[in-house]
């Protein structure tokens, strides 16, 4: 191949050489014609490698393709038993075919969890222990224990996940008793309150009747003891006015006596006396002094005269301070007397005025006595309406609390029935996290693959001594578990 390669390529420089000489001699059309003859050789000897190169190169792709395939095959059987923890490829096949034949008990499975979940419906609830029992039976000793339909892991996942979720609904309960108790404990406390607020108030009641009563006494008393003090001013004032206008008329009296010897004409009589004795003295005097007569008359004359009004003047000075001195007496007395009988008015329009404001008092003691009572009364009503309340409230509680306990109950007997349907923990491979039931299906899977490609006829040119040796087992394999 590589002398024909060889030798067409010598050809193409052959002629391109006489290309070149022909351009240069025989000018551009002779050259155009000898250059594409040389392409069209070069060009055929190219394609010609190129198509051996790519079928080469096809073959080789399509075995490495098939032996990927064929790996990917063996790795996904492999793969299957590891994870099944099912040992080696000989008993890991044989589990294979044992699960592969119990498949078709995986009814029974489904009855158990059906019966599982009917443990929990409360309509069935009194047959949840012979159910559960059912369940348990079927679940237990009912199913092929040889070959598991869980893994090992995922069995004492679900076992723990189960208790623990029994555990926490045996909480929920232990708390919802708690949340009950509270609820209760929460009524009984609001319930005291209430009736503490209505004693305590009509204690309060009672205290403000009697200090009303012991304010309305003390009124009274008061009202009568002041008025007892007005009726003894009053008589004091009685007394006074009349003492006063007494005095008024002895005043008045004395004044009218005294005015009687105080006449014009008493004290003209009284003055001429006095003219008549100063007359005498001058007579007595001019009888011894006779000298000058005349001028010593005229001048006893006047001194006569003088005396005699000198008198005058002074009776009625006299007279008119007796009018002035009793004026302002009287004047005195008839005030004492007005301002007496005006407190004796004042005083009685305060005994008036006081028994008015004791009507006042004694009914704003009762309205208040009233009012009082009448918060006791609503408040009375109020703590019904609260009480009542309170009741209510406990009871709808109560029910909220008594479906949780219910809820609670079916759900621990349903956890109870799934961990008795969970069956006995798988006698193998422990820590596996697939089953030998789930891996048969993977394992039946690969080994189909894998046939499917060692029995292609293309695969002849690519298998070896080890793949030929695999067949035999996957046959055996595909045989015993009934899968062609």
């Amino acid at each position: 191949m590589k002398s024909i390669i060889h030798t067409k390529k010598t050809t193409a420089v052959n002629l391109l050489g006489k290309v070149v000489i022909v351009f240069v001699l025989g000018g551009m059309g002779i050259a155009e014609k000898a250059f594409g003859e040389v392409s069209e050789a070069y060009q055929k000897a190219r394609d010609e490698k190129a198509d051996k190169a790519s079928t080469d190169a096809q073959t080789k792709s399509d075995c490495q393709q098939m032996r990927t395939d064929l790996k990917e095959a063996n790795k996904q059987i492999s793969d299957a038993c590891r994870r099944a923890g099912a040992g080696g490829s000989d008993s890991c096949f044989k589990a294979a075919v044992e699960c592969g034949k119990t498949a078709g008990e995986d009814t029974f499975s489904s009855a158990s969890g059906l019966l599982s979940q009917m443990a929990g419906n409360p309509v069935i609830q009194s047959l949840t222990g012979a159910m559960g029992g059912l369940a348990g039976s079927m679940g237990g000793s009912g199913l092929n224990t040889s070959c598991p339909q869980i893994s090992g892991q995922d069995y004492f996942t679900e076992r723990k996940n189960l208790t623990d979720d029994i555990e926490s609904a045996k909480e929920d309960l232990a708390k919802l008793n708690d949340e009950r108790a509270t609820v209760q404990d929460d009524f009984n406390k609001e319930i005291q309150d209430i009736q503490d607020a209505l004693k305590k108030a009509q204690e309060e009641l009672a205290k403000a009747k009697l200090d009303i009563k012991d304010r309305k006494r003390k009124q009274l008393a008061d009202f009568q003891n002041q008025q007892n003090q007005m009726k003894e001013e009053l008589r004091k004032k009685g007394t006074e006015v009349l003492g006063l206008q007494g005095q008024l008329i002895q005043s008045q009296q004395d004044h009218a006596l005294r005015l009687i010897s105080m006449t014009d004409a008493s004290g003209k009589r009284a003055c001429m006396k006095a003219v008549m004795d100063a007359k005498k003295a001058y007579e007595a005097i001019g009888s011894s002094q006779s000298s000058n007569y005349i001028g010593e008359a005229k001048k006893k004359k006047a001194d006569l005269i003088a005396t005699y009004n000198d008198c005058i003047d002074s009776f009625l000075q006299q007279r008119n301070a007796l009018n002035k001195s009793k004026k302002q007496e009287q004047d005195q007395i008839k005030k004492a007397v007005t301002d007496a009988q005006q407190f004796i008015e004042e005083l009685n329009n305060s005994l008036s005025s006081a028994s008015t404001q004791l009507a006042e008092m004694q009914a704003d003691a009762k309205t208040e006595e009233d009012n009082e009572t009448l918060k006791v009364t609503q408040l009375m009503q109020t703590s019904q309406t609260k009480m009542l309340a309170a009741q209510q409230k406990m009871q709808t509680n109560m029910t909220t609390i008594a479906a949780k306990d219910q809820n609670l109950n079916q759900k621990l007997n349903r956890l109870n029935n799934e961990l008795t349907t969970l069956g006995p923990a798988p006698t193998k491979s422990r820590s596996a996290d697939y089953s030998v039931s789930d891996a048969s299906s993977d394992i039946s899977g690969g080994v189909n693959d894998a046939l499917d490609i060692m029995d292609n006829p293309d695969f002849k040119k690519c298998q070896s001594g080890k793949e030929s040796s695999n067949k035999s087992r996957y046959k055996d394999f595909q045989k015993n578990s009934g899968v062609e």
